[in-house]
């Protein structure tokens, strides 16, 4: 029932008004109920009015420390219920000894309500007609027709609450906002809200005070300078903020919060925001700073931007601008949404992070870019511009990141990260167009930390890519790869399926160019094209392992270095169980005279002539630094286990796992209490787990996929030599064997462990047949396994070597914002190129292989250098031009037990210019255009096939039977399917890698 309850402690004069308006308000609200009933009984009510929400008969309270600035007799009260709805209550306003009698209009139901605030019209020019709003934050406990004003309220600043997480200041309107600014900013040596918390309580309209504060220049941040942070946490709710601009041109330090010291900005959601400013310029805050040489740690966390223009000079991003010095961020589920703009002028833009300085760490969880980024200048990528070290879990971009193709500047541009430190990525993904001139990546651009002009001594900080896809186009001038345009690099269980395309040199499927690179389990699927050095996983890599790898896109090379795996591989090197279907093309007017294409690669082993860009630095990270990358606790963790135990810990195929258990407490800081001014989260061990359980599920979904992709394609795969008078059946059985070898690489960390330590001993053993040289033999193990394939916390985690990210402007001599750091120490090892210790190992290729008769080609590799290996190989594609398994040969090689199925008439394993041999056994040639009678009359031409024995041509007759390949290992090497059946052949079976393996396969 209504009715209408008159107070009497209104002056008379405005005691009839009061009344008149009170009985139309209710009398009104009466019809609004009833038309509710009436429509609700037809289905065609849709409930979308305040004015009814909790009607009651609870009218009046009082208000005492709120009102200092309400001068106007009737207002409209703001209240929010406890599940979230917000409505208006119209009141008279009587104020007499510093107490104000508010009286609703239409009373409230029983209940507790928050007063958001008391909005009003000021009769004023300052306000021209616009409506204020006097933030209050207080509750309203409605019962037995009374209403009682509770809770805390700060009188020295105006909000309610305490600024305690349990009971915060609340932020309720735009003159709150304003408020909290002036505070910081002006708060002189005594940094304020140093751990205390703010939470906003609902959408808040900046306009206004965008303007008031300057009209020119637009809102000052919160936290306007290094000397006045915002140290607190402000809690955005999920409420909108909206309608912020400011054109601080000259201002470094730039958005809705300036500067972020040691604090928290969580759940704010920016709409169409201009935020305009030179250096460290974010949407939601600009520069997250620390104290000197004290490591700050800070966490900005599901945060977005909504149709929102954000540029700047140097160091832009959608969320946070620049990290500094010392300072561990976390950046956590945060969006910049496709409506939105980010640019910048000079260097260092993203979507989600701008740049991060030397010594500085920043952990991406699942953060998306959805807007397009444009990098005028060097350091560009979807999620970060340029960082130090990085760990980037779960995130994705689905912009376009474009920098230039014709501007040199325009370098180490990444779909996820444009230049790295040390990075460590699992489960990413990229679906934008990237494209720059240098340094170009689905993944990363580069870690490039220094070089000469000339190309020569370039040195690279590792880069670890973990099950991860990269989909879109990438386009460069010179190294471009589908994850990784140029870094010392070890990828696990990651593939490209987007065009990769280098105008210059060095493009790969995966990567395209590196120092040391460890790349297993990996796919490309996109076509790959450039002018030298083109690879299907790689363009060129200076030394590494590379095991369990597939390419199935073509391979297009204008001029030289042409392969189904690799464009060009150095000395110390290992490529095991690594297949290639796609055409290899080297183009036959613009290939060199003596270029070089192959199935698996175009040249092996490391020529002296090797210079410039073709070097580089082999980087180990010293384990000095103990809080850059990983903190004290699981540094010291890591020592107290010993290095072989963290090695086995920390090791690629469970580095999910285990990095995020072990690290819990330093990679998910928004969880662990590792802020420096807050308590830890009580909830945090189950938080974690929740985190680390999701990303697994996720990186065995990718792998899932990235299988069902691979064995799709190779189903659909034929021979390229149709006239073949074979089975293709033997192709179904390796792709088989290929799966059961992965099966028992990734089975368990034994297993994986195993693979890789034989890897090493394969290479060392390798280098015994050589020369005895302990320099090398430490090389071949210690670089590839300690820094790639290990990842030790200190070879690869500590390790935060020289500059990263932002190494890149260092390098160039271009640093204009950052303050420069000190290099960490680092170990360099050079490579000693008088030795290769290259071994090629149960790799094949399918795929067709067309070059100029100029060109050394062939269906393993087209020129191999001295001493290098090739065993239990098979090419099953044709070659236009070229010989079967090798063409061209330096001093001492050794070509084993290698097949070739391609046949219009036999042709020779190896053209080997020194005429000096040290192993060329065991090896078949099929003669598919030869009968057996054919080849008894053309047996004066076996000198020319360096072949040991007749038996070693094959012929449709013989190619299927067993007693054909006397000498080979056809029980675990390789595997005949229905031995003696016409048309079949043998296909590579178990690996190498896991004889021994103690049962475990």
């Amino acid at each position: 029932m209504l009715f209408l309850r008159i107070s009497g402690i209104f002056f008379c004069n405005r005691c009839i008004e009061y009344k008149i308006m009170r009985l139309k308000s209710i009398l009104l609200a009466i019809v609004a109920v009833l038309t509710v009933f009436s429509c609700a009984e037809k289905d065609e009510f849709k409930l979308q009015t305040d004015q009814i929400l909790h009607f009651g008969e609870h009218y009046e309270f009082q208000l005492t420390r709120e009102i200092k600035d309400l001068k106007e007799p009737r207002i409209t009260c703001v209240l929010k219920d406890e599940s979230g709805n917000i409505f208006e209550r119209d009141a008279f306003v009587n104020i007499k000894d510093s107490i104000a009698t508010v009286g609703f209009m239409q009373g409230v139901a029983e209940g507790r309500f928050l007063l958001l605030s008391l909005d009003f019209v000021p009769d004023d020019d300052e306000w021209k007609g616009k409506k204020k709003s006097i933030g209050v934050g207080r509750y309203l406990e409605a019962r037995d027709g009374k209403i009682n004003v509770t809770g805390s309220y700060s009188v020295k600043y105006g909000y309610g609450g305490a600024g305690t997480k349990e009971d915060p200041y609340k932020i309720c309107t735009d003159s709150d906002m304003y408020s909290l600014m002036g505070a910081v900013n002006t708060a002189g040596r005594r940094i304020p809200f140093v751990g205390e918390y703010f939470v906003q309580e609902q959408n808040i309209d900046m306009d206004f005070y965008s303007e008031y504060v300057n009209a020119e220049y637009g809102w000052l941040p919160i936290g306007e300078s290094a000397a006045t942070p915002f140290a607190g946490s402000y809690d955005g709710n999920g409420y909108e903020i909206s309608n912020l601009w400011l054109s601080r041109n000259l201002q470094s330090g730039v958005g809705l919060f300036g500067v972020l010291y040691n604090g928290i900005v969580k759940n704010v959601k920016l709409v169409n925001a201009r935020i305009i400013g030179d250096g460290a310029v974010g949407g939601v805050v600009g520069s997250v700073i620390g104290d000197g040489e004290v490591a700050g740690v800070s966490l900005v966390q599901n945060c977005t931007i909504s149709g929102c223009t954000v540029s700047g000079n140097v160091g832009v991003g959608g969320i946070v601008g620049m990290v500094d010095k010392n300072v561990r961020l976390q950046i956590d589920a945060c969006i910049a949404d496709s409506g939105s703009m980010i640019s910048c002028n000079d260097q260092a833009v993203g979507g989600i992070l701008g740049g991060a300085v030397t010594m500085s760490s920043v952990y991406f969880i699942s953060c998306t870019n959805n807007a397009n980024i444009y990098p005028k200048s060097v350091v560009g990528g979807g999620i970060a511009g340029g960082v130090d070290t990085v760990t980037v879990i779960s995130c994705s971009n689905f912009g376009n990141v474009e920098g230039s193709l014709q501007n040199s500047q325009s370098y180490a541009i990444g779909g996820i990260l444009g230049g790295s430190g040390v990075a460590n990525i699992v489960n990413a993904q990229n679906k934008g167009k990237v494209q720059g001139y240098k340094g170009v990546g689905g993944i990363v651009g580069s870690s490039l930390i220094t070089v000469a002009d000339d190309g020569s001594g370039a040195v690279y900080n590792n880069v670890f890519i973990q099950s991860s896809v990269n989909h879109g186009e990438i386009h460069g001038n010179q190294m471009v790869g589908g994850l990784c345009g140029e870094a010392q690099i070890a990828v696990f269980k990651a593939y490209n399926k987007g065009n990769v395309t280098a105008d210059s040199d060095y493009a790969g499927g995966i990567f395209g160019s590196s120092s040391v690179a460890a790349i297993h389990c990996c796919a490309n699927f996109g076509q790959i094209t450039g002018y030298k050095n083109v690879g299907g996983i790689g363009g060129k890599v200076q030394e590494g392992t590379f095991a369990l790898n597939t390419n199935l896109g073509d391979v297009y090379a204008y001029n030289n270095w042409a392969g189904g795996i690799f464009g060009k591989v150095g000395n110390q090197s290992i490529i095991h169980y690594c297949g290639n279907y796609g055409a290899i093309t080297l183009d036959q007017d613009s290939a060199d005279d003596d270029s070089n294409i192959g199935g698996i690669a175009g040249e092996i082993g490391n020529p002296r002539e090797w210079s410039g860009w073709d070097i580089a630095e082999v980087v180990i990270g010293a384990a000095e630094i103990v809080t850059g990358v990983i903190g004290c606790a699981a540094f010291t963790t890591a020592v107290g286990l010993g290095l072989e135990a963290a090695e086995h810990t920390i090791h690629v195929v469970h580095i999910l796992a285990d990095i995020t258990l072990l690290l819990a407490e330093t990679v998910t800081i928004g969880y662990s209490g590792n802020l420096l001014n807050f308590p830890p989260d009580q909830d945090y061990v189950g938080k974690s787990k929740i985190i680390v359980d999701s990303v697994k599920l996720a990186c065995a979904r990718n792998y899932e996929e990235m299988e069902s992709l691979v064995n799709s394609a190779i189903s659909a795969a034929k021979f390229s030599a149709g006239d073949l008078r074979l089975s293709t059946e033997p192709m179904d059985a390796l792709k088989q064997n290929r799966t059961a070898q992965l099966d028992f690489y990734t089975k368990d960390t034994i297993n994986h462990k195993f693979f890789n330590e034989r890897l090493n001993e394969a290479r060392i053993e390798r280098y015994h047949q050589v020369e005895e040289d302990k320099h090398s033999r430490e090389l071949a193990h210690t670089i590839v396994q300690g820094v790639c394939m290990g990842l030790t916390i200190v070879g690869m985690l500590v390790g935060a070597v020289a500059t990263g990210g932002f190494s890149v402007i260092v390098g160039l001599g271009t640093m204009t914002v950052a303050v420069a750091g000190g290099l960490n120490s680092i170990t360099k090892a050079v490579g000693n190129y008088d030795v290769n210790t290259l071994e090629i190992s149960q790799s094949f290729n399918y795929g067709k292989i067309t070059a100029p008769g100029r060109a050394n080609a062939a269906g393993i590799v087209g020129r191999m250098a001295d001493y290098s290996k090739v065993a239990d190989c098979l090419n099953a594609g044709t070659i236009t031009n070229g010989y079967s398994i090798v063409e061209v040969a330096g001093g001492e090689p050794t070509i084993q037990n290698s097949l070739n199925l391609y046949g219009d008439e036999p042709l020779a394993i190896i053209d080997n210019h020194k005429g000096n041999f040290s192993t060329i056994e065991n090896n078949r040639v099929y003669c598919n255009a030869l009968t057996e009678d054919e080849w008894e009359k053309e047996s004066y031409n076996y000198s020319l096939y360096f072949l040991e024995e007749r038996e070693d041509i094959l012929i449709p007759s013989t190619v299927c039977k067993a007693e054909s390949y006397s000498g080979w290992d056809l029980e675990k090497k390789w595997k005949l399917k229905n031995g003696g059946t016409q048309g079949m052949y043998p296909v590579p079976n178990v690996s190498i890698m896991t004889y021994e393996s103690g049962g475990h396969h």
